[in-house]
């Protein structure tokens, strides 16, 4: 799998814990930063807006730190 790949594998199950409800409306842009960005910009979603509306399933800070984590391995 090519790098580019690799990256969106691991924003689409990142993303998978943000998914349509839980801890009410946040500015993801704000809250997810990098995240964020990266999931916007890999266009993980055919409607870029998809990201914006969802709410995270788990605590989002548990999110970022699970982003923060994971990005740094050598097969993201």
């Amino acid at each position: 799998m090519n790098a580019v790949k690799k990256l969106r594998y691991i924003l689409i199950v990142l993303v998978n814990f943000i998914v349509c409800y839980g801890y009410g409306q946040i500015n993801p842009q704000e809250k997810y930063k990098e995240l964020f960005h990266e999931v916007q910009m890999n266009e993980i979603f055919k409607d870029q807006k998809k990201f914006v509306d969802c709410d995270p399933k788990i605590h989002p800070d548990s999110i970022v730190q699970a982003y923060a984590t994971q990005k740094g391995s050598l097969d993201f």
